[in-house]
């Protein structure tokens, strides 16, 4: 059975949360490295391209809104679980907006 990208995160709101060992985003070397370098370098485990969710296929590529997607910068991989700044992102995203009061 072949189930397609697009179904599987039809009706979710989906998020990215990427490590970034680096302080600053775009690194210097990002605009001018030929793609395949992009592939080689990530967060000590994914590689950058993955971890925004591209793929060389795009059919495969997940889409992220610009607002859904966030950098954990100067964090390796596994650090995502105990850093504050990711937790506080992901509560951020499951906290539902306030209601308006009257």
């Amino acid at each position: 059975m072949t189930v397609s990208i697009a179904s599987l995160t039809a009706g979710c709101r989906c998020r990215c949360l990427r490590a970034w060992p680096a302080t600053r985003w775009p690194p210097p070397w990002r605009v001018s490295a030929a793609p395949r370098a992009d592939r080689l370098t990530g967060d000590g485990l994914v590689p950058l391209h993955s971890g925004l969710g591209e793929h060389d296929d795009p059919a495969r590529s997940l889409i992220f809104a610009k607002d859904s997607q966030w950098i954990a910068f100067n964090t390796g991989h596994m650090e995502l679980l105990s850093r504050p700044e990711v937790t506080q992102q992901v509560l951020k995203w499951l906290t539902p907006p306030a209601e308006p009061q009257a």
